[in-house]
């Protein structure tokens, strides 16, 4: 009887995936790159406990490493719970800028679905860099007519934008650095033939930015949401040397909150 009421309590668990960064991230995740040693586990630094991971910029650096999380059904069947289709989830991080930090990095974070074994994407759900100091939201698909349209990472000739929304936090002004920032974001798929889905940003528990109204796939359901990835890239390359952190990652089906 135990057994099974913590069978069911698992199953009914909305985390989907928990990391704290406790211990050097080296075959917990389906990718990871150090960005040549910029990228790494820091033990001397945490949110809510002692470690976490340390993206180190170099001057004029732009890519700084990353973590890909692969979840549920997918081309390359791997990662946590990988026979159940995800068509919503939140998912948030905490990070924290260098005392005195200069600059809007281009890439935090995205959702997206891996749609082959080509890295050909369904959807994506960019949390980028927007104007001035602060976050946007950029949502893309590469879907047209209910057809996979791509055929590769980041096919941008094949991948149809669909606006972006940009934040107002200003997260990474001088005057908001050195101090741990709640980032969550929530994805919802459209219902199969209309423009229902979302895409959200809230930092620090307060909403920052919203898309409603999304045709994230149309008809197209060979995969749904499949991967989020953490990421350190900078395109016109960082302003000086300075570090950010990133703790308490969570993906889950329901709103997790700071």
């Amino acid at each position: 009887m135990i057994v099974a009421f913590l069978l069911a309590v698992h199953i009914q668990s909305p985390i989907i995936w928990s990391d704290s960064f406790d211990t050097d991230p080296k075959g917990r995740y389906f990718e990871y790159s150090d960005g040549h040693g910029s990228f790494v586990f820091d033990g001397s630094e945490g949110h809510a406990s002692k470690g976490s991971m340390r993206c180190t910029f170099n001057k004029g650096q732009v890519d700084g490493g990353w973590l890909h999380l692969l979840f549920g059904r997918n081309p390359f069947g791997k990662g946590a719970m990988n026979d159940r289709d995800f068509r919503e989830i939140w998912w948030r991080v905490y990070m924290k800028t260098e005392s005195g930090w200069e600059g809007n990095p281009a890439k935090l974070g995205r959702v997206t679905c891996l749609a082959g074994r080509d890295y050909s994407q369904g959807f994506f759900a960019h949390v980028w860099g927007g104007k001035g100091d602060a976050l946007c939201l950029d949502p893309a698909t590469g879907i047209q007519d209910d057809i996979k349209v791509t055929t590769k990472y980041n096919d941008f000739p094949h991948m149809k934008w669909l606006g972006i929304s940009d934040g107002k936090d200003p997260i990474y002004s001088t005057q908001e650095s050195g101090r741990w920032r709640c980032i969550e974001s929530h994805i919802k798929l459209n219902t199969p033939a209309k423009a229902d889905g979302e895409f959200d940003l809230w930092i620090d528990g307060k909403l920052d930015a919203s898309r409603k109204g999304l045709n994230w796939h149309g008809r197209w359901k060979d995969y749904a949401i499949n991967a989020v990835f953490l990421e350190n890239y900078w395109n016109s390359g960082a302003l000086k040397t300075e570090s950010r952190w990133f703790d308490d990652f969570v993906v889950s089906t329901q709103p997790i909150g700071p």
